[in-house]
Order: structure tokens, then C-alpha cells, then sequence
């Protein structure tokens, strides 16, 4: 679509070279094209729209309007949430959606599946480098020293330990295997 505005003639000088090369008409019907008109139809009736149609437009910018102030409105709320639940929750499902998607994306397409298992390895790399899920940062020490009164600090210790070991176990992939999927 950008290709065929950059074909057409926009300037007196393009306009020009265009009369010469492909003749008058060719510049008059680009033209048109260009403003969405037909070279016959006049410019006063070419914005002409009747009433039910003027309606109709105003209705279903309101629709769209409101449908993007709901939307605004759940995104908001869903920003306020600050339940370390709610956010577990939340990514426990979005792993399984993902685990969902790969064994899908595996049956239709083995490819594509070896080259997303690729980029995960490359994360799963990347996330041991960086040490984030060891346990050795101020957040983890004062997790692990409220582990001893609190079920939930231990609950997120062992979350972030088994992540650990998830992301630090080498993975060997063969024909016959099951390819495990890590998490993110």
C-alpha cells in the first residue's frame, strides 16, 4: 500500500514527468486514486452521505468509543491488583498457555516448534547467566529468613528454587523423546 503512494505522482514536477511519460489521463485517473475519488463524480457529491449513513458512523464510533474506555477501565483495575497470589496465579497460567500453544504448534508444525524451542533454550541461557532465580539477592535473604514463621515466603522460595533448577537442568532432545518445555 506505502509502495503504490510512492509510485504515484505527488509534485507539479512528478506530475509533469508522468503527462509526458504515460499522458494526461494516466495523472488524472492516479489522481483520483490517490484521493479516493472516482474521475468522474464531482467534488461536492463525492462527501455527500445520507442520514442513516451519517447514523449509522456516529453509532459505531460510540461503540468503538466505549468499548476502548472499557477496556481502559479493566486495565486499570487489573493494574491495581498487587496480590502476589493474583500475579502467581496469573503466570502459572500463562506457562500453561504457552505449554498449550508449543504442544499445538509441535502437531502442526515440527519446524517452527524446533526453532521456538531454539529461542526458548536461548532465554533459558540467558536467565542462568543472569543468576535472577539463585537466591542471592537482598529480596530472596529476607524471604528466606521469613521463611521460618511464614508458609507463604516459603511457598515463594520454593517457587523461585524450583525455576532455578528447571532453568539450570541441560535438556537433551532426541527423536524419541518428549521435549520439555521450560519455564519462563
Amino acid at each position: 500500500m506505502i509502495l503504490r503512494f510512492l509510485l504515484q505522482p505527488e509534485t507539479p514536477l512528478e506530475e509533469e514527468i508522468a503527462k509526458i511519460l504515460h499522458g494526461e489521463d494516466y495523472v488524472k485517473k492516479k489522481q483520483a486514486e490517490m484521493h479516493g475519488s472516482d474521475p468522474g463524480v464531482s467534488e461536492s457529491d463525492q462527501y455527500v452521505m445520507s442520514v442513516e449513513d451519517a447514523l449509522e458512523k456516529h453509532h459505531e464510533f460510540a461503540k468503538l468509543r466505549a468499548l476502548k474506555s472499557y477496556e481502559a477501565a479493566k486495565a486499570k483495575r487489573k493494574n491495581k491488583i498487587k496480590s502476589k497470589k493474583y500475579h502467581r496465579l496469573l503466570r502459572r497460567e500463562k506457562i500453561k498457555k504457552q505449554m498449550r500453544e508449543f504442544e499445538e504448534l509441535q502437531k502442526t508444525n515440527p519446524e517452527a516448534a524446533m526453532e521456538k524451542l531454539q529461542e526458548l533454550d536461548k532465554a533459558r541461557i540467558q536467565e542462568r547467566m543472569s543468576l535472577k532465580h539463585r537466591n542471592t539477592t537482598k529480596w530472596a535473604k529476607m524471604q528466606a529468613a521469613r521463611a521460618k514463621y511464614n508458609r507463604e515466603s516459603r511457598e515463594v522460595l520454593a517457587d523461585q528454587l524450583k525455576i532455578s533448577r528447571d532453568l539450570t537442568v541441560k535438556r537433551i532432545v532426541s527423536n524419541q523423546q518428549s521435549v520439555r518445555f521450560p519455564l519462563l
